[in-house]
């Protein structure tokens, strides 16, 4: 469980969109933060940063310090090595979907004829997409399988775009996924065949089988979006942490290309932002 202030994230907020108010948990911890000062609370463990800077590192790095930090350190330290051991589900983060989530909202009523300007029309296609890759993520996460292969499971190369499966699972290709070269993936909805089959199959077209989600995948696929896949894991590279004091934690790591800082602070405890609390 964390805790973060409002004074710490809210710049970083402003500035990545994608990074905010995850929706669903990840192991047995929860909490919820806020950006102005608010708290959280789960069992015994605490973590409150009432300041904190960022800084960018050569290559690519972030280096986060978190200053008046109250919590459990020992809690703290576990977490941060069971998330560089196993990584963490690749969320979309909430700002991807606009206030209160408005943007689902408008993206069907922009299938159902609403005009849209251009630059909004691509923001609620995007914003459609992700919401069905993340009911298939959370479908993924409640069956335990997030990080786990499933029969008929389409493969994703670690750093690409490129996918490959299914095909019979293997030694060879369950040493991969343990060395983070391969990743289970999800579909970004469009038109086209479904490329995962059998089990895998089964479970991303049950998480989709809503009203909803059938509305936007057809609008994805009158849109002509084309059928993409995305990983269903993300593991920050290089993460290190330190205590510069009893109350001032300094993180470090390097991410994929379209993740960002507070996606691993995240996995400490859901973030919310303040502005829509």
């Amino acid at each position: 469980m964390v805790v973060l202030a409002g004074e710490t994230l809210a710049p970083w907020a402003q500035s990545r969109g994608d990074d905010i108010r995850m929706s669903a948990k990840w192991g047995n911890d929860m909490a919820v933060a806020r950006y102005s000062g608010v708290w959280a609370r789960e069992g015994d463990t605490f973590l409150n940063a009432g300041a904190g800077d960022e800084q960018l590192l050569p290559g690519g790095g972030t280096k986060l310090v978190l200053r008046d930090v109250q919590g459990d350190a020992a809690a703290i330290d576990e977490r941060l090595q069971q998330i560089a051991t196993r990584g963490l589900p690749n969320w979309f983060g909430e700002q991807r979907f606009g206030r209160d989530g408005g943007n689902v909202p408008a993206a069907l009523a922009m299938f159902g004829g609403r005009r849209m300007r251009k630059d909004q029309r691509s923001l609620l296609l995007s914003a459609a997409r992700s919401a069905l890759f993340n009911r298939v993520l959370a479908a993924r996460v409640e069956h335990g399988s997030w990080d786990q292969p499933l029969q008929g499971e389409v493969w994703m190369l670690d750093g690409s775009r490129s996918v490959f499966g299914p095909e019979p699972y293997s030694d060879v290709l369950a040493e991969r996924l343990v060395r983070f070269d391969i990743h289970p993936s999800a579909p970004l909805w469009g038109e086209g065949e479904l490329r995962s089959t059998d089990a895998a199959r089964e479970l991303e077209l049950a998480a989709l089988d809503d009203d909803e989600s059938k509305a936007l995948r057809v609008g994805l696929e009158e849109a002509r979006l084309k059928q993409e896949r995305r990983a269903l894991r993300l593991r920050p590279a290089l993460l290190q942490h330190q205590w510069l004091a009893a109350d001032v934690l300094e993180l470090s790591f390097a991410l994929p290309p379209g993740c960002y800082a507070t996606a691993v602070l995240h996995e400490l405890g859901p973030v919310e932002d303040a502005s829509q609390v």
